[in-house]
C-alpha cells in the first residue's frame, strides 16, 4: 500500500470528513491486548465509541457463532489478527474459511481486520481487507487503522486530556531483564484476568498479588506474559530474581542508576532506600512494574517491598505470603483444553488424542508436558511407547527437552522442593509420606482423622495423636504447594463445609513414593490399609453407602490391599468388588478382579473359599462387559469343581451353578440354563423355604429363562408370585422388588396386555 508522506496523509481529502460518531467492537486474542486497547483509545480520541472483547476460540462453541456472535452486536467489528487470533492446532484454517465467508456474507461491511503477522492466514481473510500493522511507528498505524474503517485522517494523533495507553511498538522507558515472551504460551486467561483485576482492585499504595503454585506450573511464565501484555500501561518494568537476598537486593539497586538516582556512592542499603523512595514518590516515573520472582521466604522480601502507584507481582511456592499483606492468586495445572492446545503447539506431528493422552498421564502438569512434548516433537516414538520409557527412566535427564526458562527436568525440578521439606520439616515428610499409600489425586482427610489407634505405625504415633502437630505438618506442605487443600461445598448441616480432601499431584506422588525403601514403605502401606477397612461402610448392596466406597476404591491397589494376606483386608476387598458391581464400575471391577485372582490363587489356592468369593464377582463383570466366553470357563469350572466336591444339594455348589446358568443366557444356551435354573429353584425351596431372598432369586432367574424361551405365560405367573413375595419380605422399594415389578410388566407386554403393562409400569414409576 503506498501511503505517500505525513503531511499528504494528514491532508488527504476523505470522503467523510464529518463521519458521526460509530460503535466500534475490537476483537482481539488476548497475547495482543496492547494493540486492542491502543486502538481502541485511539478511537475513543476520535468520538468513536469502543468496547473490547476478548477471543478465545479454544473455549467457543464454534467459529461460526463466535463471529456471528459479535456482529449481533449491533456495532462494526475490528479483528486484530494475528497467529494466536487462530489458536493453531484448536482449529484447523478450512474451518476458519468456511466461517469468514458465511459471516461477511451474512454481514456485509461491517467486518474488518488489522493484522499483526506477516504469517500466513487462512486464506478468508482476504475478504476482511486487512491493513498490516506490524512494524509502523504510532503515526502510521494509526493513519491506517482510520482509513481501514473509513474515518477521516485529519486529526492523528490528537489528545483530548485523558492520558491513554503507550504505543505497543514502543517499549516502557525502563524495560528491566524480563525473561524472553514465551511465543508458545497457552490459555492462562482466566489466571490473568484475575491477577489483573487483583492488582487494579487493590487499595492504592498496596497493589501487590502473590502468583502461587507447585514447582514448574508456570508461575513465572504468566508473570512474563503479563508483563509483555501490560506492558505499554507502565512507564518501568523491572524483574528481580529473588530466589536469595543477596541477589534480591544487588538487582533492586540496579535500578538506581535507571532511575536517574546517583549510584557511585553509598551502600547497596542507601541504594535500595533511594530506590523505594523514588516508586512510592512516582518520580521521576509514576507507572512502574515490580516484579520478584521465586521468593519461597517472605523474610527476605517483606522489607524491600516498593508501595506506591505501581504494581508488585510476586512469584512463589508459599503460601505464607497471605499473611504478608498480598493478594494471592493461585496458578493451577492447566485445564484439559489447554494441554492439549499447547503440546500440539510444542510437538506439531502429535494429533489430538495423542496430545491428550500424554496430557491424562502427565495430569496437566505444564513444565513436564513442556519437557516432554519438546521431545516428542523430534522423534518418531509412538505416545504410548515415550511413556512407557518415561515410566522406566523418570530421573533421565534423556528422555526430556529442557529449555533456557527451565533448564531442570521436571522430577528434579520437583525433587529439590521435596529436598526441602526432608531437611526442614520431618513432620512435614512423613504425613507426605503416608499420603503417597493412597492413590495420587484426592486424599480423603475424614480417613485419617479416624485412623485406628491400634494400627498407628510407631513413627507415625507422635504426629498422629497431636492435632497441634499434625496442623502444622499439614500446613507445612500446603504452605510449599506441595499439596493442596479442598474444602467440601456441601452446607454445614449437611456436613459440608470443612476441609475435605488433599489434592496430591502424580508427579509428587511418584518421586516420593520411589525414595522410599520396602522396609520403610511397608508399615505406612499396612496402615493406609487398616484405615481404609476401618471406613468399610459394610453394606455394598445399600446405595446409600455408594458414595462412601467411591471414597475408597481408588485407594485399593496403591495401599497394597490386592497383596494382602490379611482376611479382614480381604473380606473388605470383596465387599468393594460387590459394590462395583452393583453400581455398574464393572470394568474397574474387572481389572481388579483379575489382579487380585492371580494373587490369591497362588498363595491361597484354588478351592480357597475367598478365591471362589472372588470368582463370582470377577464372572459378574466378564459376563456384563459381554466377554461371555472367558465368563462361561470361569463359571464352569467353579461350577464343576464344588458339586464334584459336594454335591449339587449343597447351597455353595447351587450358588456358583447359578452363577454358570446366567452366563449360559447370555450366550443363548436357554435349554441347559432352564434345567440348572428348575433344578436350583426346587433345591433351594426345599432347603430354604419358599420366601428366603436367594429362593425369590432362583425364582426370577426361572422366570428370566422361560421368557427368554416365549413361555410367556409362565414367566408371568412366576413373576407375579416373586413380587407378591418381595412386597411381603423385603418391602415394596426394596431394588429386588421393583425389579419384579418391571419383569411383570415386561411379561404382560409380550403377551399382548398392553393396558396392564402400562398400569404396572405407572405404580413402579410411584414408588419410585
Amino acid at each position: 500500500m503506498t501511503t505517500g508522506s505525513r503531511q499528504d496523509q494528514g491532508n488527504t481529502a476523505h470522503p467523510y470528513p464529518h463521519a458521526q460518531p460509530q460503535r466500534f467492537v475490537i476483537s482481539f486474542a488476548g497475547f495482543n491486548r496492547p494493540w486492542a486497547v491502543w486502538i481502541g483509545h485511539r478511537l475513543e480520541e476520535h468520538g468513536h465509541r469502543v468496547a473490547l472483547q476478548r477471543w478465545d476460540p479454544q473455549n467457543s462453541p464454534g467459529i461460526a457463532q463466535a463471529l456471528d456472535d459479535l456482529a449481533r452486536s449491533g456495532s462494526r467489528v475490528l479483528l486484530v489478527l494475528s497467529e494466536r487470533y487462530f489458536s493453531a492446532g484448536t482449529h484447523a484454517d478450512e474451518e476458519w474459511n468456511t466461517a469468514l465467508r458465511a459471516v461477511t456474507d451474512r454481514h456485509p461491511d461491517r467486518f474488518a481486520a488489522v493484522c499483526l503477522t506477516d504469517a500466513p492466514l487462512p486464506s478468508a481473510v482476504a475478504v476482511l481487507e486487512k491493513t498490516d500493522l506490524w512494524g509502523l511507528d504510532a503515526y502510521e498505524a494509526e493513519y491506517r487503522v482510520l482509513r481501514r474503517l473509513e474515518l477521516p485522517t485529519d486529526r492523528i494523533g490528537t489528545e483530548t486530556g485523558r492520558r491513554g495507553p503507550r504505543f505497543p511498538n514502543d517499549p516502557p522507558e525502563i524495560w528491566g531483564r524480563v525473561p524472553r515472551r514465551n511465543p508458545r504460551f497457552t490459555g492462562r486467561n482466566d489466571v490473568i484476568g484475575t491477577l489483573r483485576e487483583a492488582l487494579a482492585e487493590a487499595p492504592a499504595g498496596a497493589s501487590t498479588v502473590t502468583l502461587l503454585g507447585l514447582s514448574g506450573v508456570g508461575k513465572t511464565q504468566v508473570a512474563t506474559e503479563y508483563a509483555y501484555r501490560f506492558a505499554s500501561e507502565y512507564d518501568v518494568v523491572w524483574w528481580v530474581p529473588a530466589e536469595d537476598r543477596p541477589t534480591l537486593r544487588e538487582r533492586l539497586a540496579d535500578l538506581a542508576p535507571a532511575l536517574g538516582l546517583p549510584r557511585g556512592a553509598g551502600s547497596y542499603g542507601e541504594q535500595i532506600r533511594a530506590v523505594l523512595e523514588a516508586l512510592r514518590r512516582g518520580s521521576p516515573y509514576g507507572r512502574w512494574l515490580m516484579v520478584f520472582d521465586g521468593c519461597d521466604n517472605p523474610d527476605d522480601l517483606i522489607d524491600l517491598l516498593p508501595s506506591g502507584a505501581g504494581d508488585v507481582i510476586i512469584t512463589s511456592r508459599n503460601r505464607e505470603w497471605a499473611t504478608r499483606h498480598t493478594s494471592l492468586v493461585e496458578v493451577p495445572l492447566y485445564a484439559r483444553p489447554e494441554s492439549i492446545t499447547f503440546i500440539r503447539r510444542r510437538a506439531l506431528r502429535l494429533t489430538a488424542d495423542e496430545a491428550d493422552q500424554l496430557a491424562e498421564a502427565l495430569e496437566d502438569y505444564p513444565l513436564a508436558l513442556d519437557q516432554t512434548a519438546g521431545w516428542l516433537a523430534d522423534s518418531p516414538l509412538p505416545v504410548g511407547d515415550y511413556l512407557a520409557l518415561l515410566q522406566r527412566r523418570m530421573d533421565s535427564h534423556e528422555a526430556v527437552t529442557v529449555s533456557e526458562d527451565y533448564p531442570l527436568p521436571f522430577p528434579t525440578a520437583l525433587a529439590i522442593l521435596l529436598n526441602n521439606v526432608r531437611e526442614n520439616f520431618p513432620d512435614a515428610l512423613s504425613l507426605l509420606r503416608l499420603f503417597v499409600f493412597f492413590a495420587p489425586g484426592p486424599v480423603p482427610l475424614r480417613l485419617l482423622r479416624e485412623f485406628p489407634a491400634d494400627d498407628v505405625p510407631e513413627e507415625l504415633a507422635g504426629l498422629i495423636n497431636d492435632q497441634i502437630r499434625w496442623n502444622a505438618a499439614l500446613n507445612k506442605l500446603v504452605q510449599f504447594s506441595v499439596v493442596r487443600l479442598e474444602y467440601s461445598d456441601l452446607p454445614l448441616e449437611e456436613g459440608g463445609g470443612g476441609l475435605e480432601t488433599v489434592q496430591l499431584h502424580r508427579m509428587v506422588h511418584g518421586i516420593v513414593r520411589e525414595d522410599l525403601s520396602e522396609e520403610e514403605a511397608e508399615p505406612l502401606a499396612r496402615a493406609v490399609r487398616q484405615v481404609l477397612a476401618a471406613a468399610d461402610p459394610g453394606g455394598p448392596s445399600d446405595s446409600r453407602l455408594w458414595p462412601r466406597y467411591a471414597e475408597l476404591v481408588p485407594h485399593l491397589a496403591t495401599s497394597g490391599v490386592l497383596t494382602s494376606g490379611n482376611p479382614r483386608i480381604q473380606n473388605f476387598l470383596l465387599r468393594c468388588l460387590r459394590y462395583l458391581i452393583l453400581a455398574g464400575e464393572y470394568r474397574t471391577c474387572l481389572r481388579l478382579s483379575e489382579e487380585t485372582d492371580l494373587i490369591w490363587r497362588a498363595v491361597l489356592g484354588e478351592d480357597h473359599p475367598k478365591v471362589r468369593e472372588l470368582s463370582y464377582q470377577y464372572g459378574n463383570a466378564l459376563r456384563n462387559l459381554g466377554l461371555f466366553r472367558r465368563a462361561e470357563t470361569l463359571t464352569k469350572t467353579v461350577s464343576g469343581r464344588l458339586t464334584a466336591e459336594r454335591g449339587d444339594r449343597d447351597l455353595e455348589s447351587l450358588r456358583a451353578t447359578s452363577a454358570y446358568g446366567g452366563v449360559l443366557l447370555c450366550i443363548a444356551k436357554f435349554e441347559p440354563a432352564r434345567e440348572i435354573f428348575e433344578h436350583c429353584l426346587s433345591t433351594y425351596r426345599e432347603l430354604l423355604g419358599e420366601d428366603d431372598s436367594v429362593t425369590l432369586d432362583a425364582q426370577n432367574n426361572l422366570a428370566a429363562t422361560y421368557r427368554l424361551l416365549g413361555r410367556y405365560q409362565d414367566a408371568y405367573d412366576l413373576d407375579l408370585d416373586t413380587l407378591r413375595r418381595r412386597e411381603r419380605v423385603l418391602k415394596p422399594l426394596h431394588i429386588s422388588t421393583l425389579a419384579s415389578g418391571i419383569a411383570c410388566a415386561m411379561g404382560l407386554r409380550l403377551m399382548g396386555r398392553y393396558r396392564e403393562a402400562q398400569t404396572r409400569q405407572e405404580q413402579g414409576v410411584k414408588l419410585n
